[in-house]
């Protein structure tokens, strides 16, 4: 009854949400010169206008003439007190008749490059041109740009980098970050929710257990944050690669914690201190205050995310996606640690309360395990809602594409795990502390596929956008 009361909820919050449009990333609303526009006078400046106030450390704007040469152009500003959303570039270099190309790149609210161009030509006759015309072959070299397209900036600029945001050493990164992520969350649950709830099940249970599974749970979890706090940084290199194409430096951090994706890499790695010290007392008190900074740490994650650039839905969108980093790693996460940390800390124990220490164990997961799969479930049609907007996007973008792939997976998860509940469940004893195991493992394999399903969706602009 329970899974069935999810899943009306789950339809029900799609019913509801399904017609929110909403725009992820940011996008170019209009441009001067004009996207294709033949011009009778050489201009003399590019103003163009986004549909949100742009991060000028992160925007780059470049002009480039049919033969791939550069024109100088003055330094970005912001073309107040008309608005915040548009940049401004006066073009400082001289200019002939021909096509040209005003490649752009900007950085939306959750940190993904967004690139694209416009193009325009300068007639022949046109007034406040350099000496000699481009030749017309150099003028027929630049193909037509289709508005809303990325378009990569000009050779040797941030598109070429080799470790940007879609390419595969970033998804690596993503992947790795999610996966410690939620053993993190996992390894808390565990503590203070599996490990008292087995003990209530089995009072006679000794107390040797709960001190083991606490403790092993405990270096699991500081293991994970160890990596974790390399991968934040792997990030912060892999996001300075992606926007600029080079290595960081003092000055790109300091811009970096300016932005609302940056706030979400500070605020994980202040997360990741907090967890550190805390967990290397793995006491009860102590696995409190990892609590509290493993919900920031899935804060901070939603905020490095799509759900940081969801326009008017930005506080929905966040909280949402908090949600469920914490639902993901009280299913999964935990799910794991009870392979790694609580059937271990069963193995001193007599045959007899072995394996009612299994059973309790089991039970205790079981409905915990139920109830954040709900959450999940919500959370991701939410997630869905607020960046496909409409049902066509599933099958007609990419991003829907990769969503329903990692909806398969979750699918799959939660087929084998209710097998688990309806047939391995009622049989369990010490002797079958084995099939557990595999039968686990199998659950927590569909698991991470869905989370290299959920690296590359990421990586994938919404459909939105």
């Amino acid at each position: 009854m329970r899974l069935v009361r999810n899943g009306a909820l789950a339809v029900a919050a799609s019913l509801v949400l399904w017609p929110a449009l909403l725009f992820a990333h940011v996008a170019l609303r209009r441009s001067e010169p004009a996207n294709g526009a033949t011009l009778r006078a050489a201009p003399r400046i590019i103003r163009l206008t986004f549909s949100e106030a742009p991060q000028l450390p992160f925007t780059r704007v470049e002009l480039i003439a049919a033969d791939s040469q550069r024109v100088a152009l003055s330094p970005l500003r912001v073309a107040a007190p008309d608005t915040a959303a548009t940049v401004v570039a006066d073009i400082v270099g001289p200019l002939r008749a021909g096509a040209y190309r005003i490649a752009w790149q900007i950085t939306s609210a959750d940190g993904h490059p967004v690139r694209g161009a416009v193009t325009f030509h300068i007639a022949g006759n046109a007034t406040g041109l350099a000496i000699s015309p481009m030749d017309s072959a150099a003028s027929a070299a630049l193909p037509p740009v289709t508005p809303g397209v990325d378009t990569p900036l000009a050779p040797g600029s941030t598109d070429a980098a080799p470790f940007g945001v879609d390419s595969w050493q970033y998804a690596v990164v993503r992947l790795l970050t999610f996966a410690t992520i939620l053993a993190i969350v996992g390894a808390v649950v565990f503590a203070l929710i599996v490990v008292p709830a087995t003990h209530h099940r089995v009072p006679d249970l000794d107390a040797d257990f709960v001190i083991g599974a606490r403790h092993r749970a405990a270096r699991a979890a500081i293991a994970a944050t160890a990596a974790l706090a390399l991968l934040l940084v792997a990030r912060l290199i892999a996001q300075s690669f992606a926007v600029r194409g080079s290595l960081p430096d003092a000055r790109f951090v300091s811009d970096v914690a300016r932005t609302p994706w940056g706030a979400g890499l500070l605020l994980g790695a202040a997360s990741v201190l907090v967890l550190g010290f805390a967990l290397a007392r793995a006491r009860r008190a102590a696995w409190r205050i990892a609590a509290v900074a493993v919900v920031a740490l899935a804060l901070a994650t939603a905020l490095s995310g799509h759900a940081a650039a969801s326009g008017h839905w930005t506080v929905a969108a966040v909280f949402s996606d908090t949600v469920h980093v914490l639902a993901a790693g009280g299913w999964l996460g935990a799910l794991l640690l009870v392979v790694v940390a609580g059937l271990p800390a069963t193995s001193t124990l007599e045959p007899a309360g072995r394996g009612r220490a299994v059973r309790g164990m089991v039970e205790a997961f079981s409905p915990m395990a139920l109830t954040f799969a709900g959450a999940l479930a919500v959370t991701g049609v939410i997630a869905a809602v607020l960046r496909l907007g409409a049902w066509s996007a599933l099958t007609g973008s990419n991003y829907g594409r990769v969503l329903l792939f990692k909806l398969g997976g979750v699918v799959l998860v939660l087929l084998v795990g209710a097998y688990n509940w309806r047939r391995l469940r009622p049989a369990l004893d010490a002797s079958r502390v084995g099939t557990l195991r595999r039968a686990a493992a199998v659950e927590l394999l569909f698991g991470f596929f869905v989370l290299v399903m959920t690296a590359w969706l990421v990586a994938t602009p919404p459909p939105t956008e």
